[in-house]
């Protein structure tokens, strides 16, 4: 059991060394001119490693897309799961993903770039299973407050647009370099403007 164990963290440690391999090499060069060679150079992981976690250079641009998705949202489950309140609430959904995105301007570079994508559209399973947890994620928090009246009546699919699609805007920009002020600097305006936009009204 300990053996099987150890094996276990071993290709969890390996996997995690390709995908950030992986992400710098497609930062530098892009998916299409990417190695699988100098992918394995980085992470110490044989050819034969990469295709049996991965399948192919594509897989793995897969598996990088929704990884980065999930760790978002798990942060952002973690961060919910530790306060209550609709303002709170919507705020910690604004700051749990700016602080990701500046915690990994890489990764986001890579997701953004991905998302529109042949890449993205190949992991369509994957990411209607995402799709659904952090729906579900949002309604379990959200929900009661829509009932109680705290949030303004709106349809359901417009929530988080309105709440976090301007920081998506600007991140977006923050990381093509066509915005000086790093996404932090404007987290405040971007907490308040996403409670403006989905409070109810007196």
């Amino acid at each position: 059991m300990a053996r099987a164990r150890a094996s276990g963290t071993q290709d969890g440690g390996r996997r995690e060394a390709i995908l950030a391999a992986a992400l710098q090499c497609f930062g530098e060069t892009g998916i299409e001119a990417a190695a699988i060679g100098d992918i394995g150079a980085r992470s110490g992981a044989s050819v034969g490693s990469i295709y049996h976690h991965f399948g192919s250079k594509e897989g793995i641009a897969r598996a990088l897309f929704v990884e980065g998705l999930r760790r978002n949202m798990e942060l952002l489950a973690a961060r919910l799961a530790a306060v209550r309140g609709a303002e709170v609430g919507v705020r910690t959904l604004v700051l749990a993903l700016i602080d990701w995105i500046g915690a990994h301007p890489d990764w986001a570079r890579f997701i953004y770039m991905v998302s529109s994508s042949r890449f993205a559209a190949e992991a369509d399973a994957a990411l209607r299973e995402l799709s659904r947890d952090y729906g579900a994620l949002i309604e379990s928090y959200f929900g009661p407050y829509f009932a109680s009246g705290a949030l303004r009546a709106l349809p359901r699919e417009c929530f988080a647009p309105l709440v976090i699609g301007p920081v998506h805007d600007y991140a977006r920009r923050w990381l093509n370099g066509q915005a000086p002020t790093p996404l932090a600097g404007h987290a405040a305006l971007f907490a308040d403007a996403a409670w403006e936009a989905v409070r109810a009204r007196p």
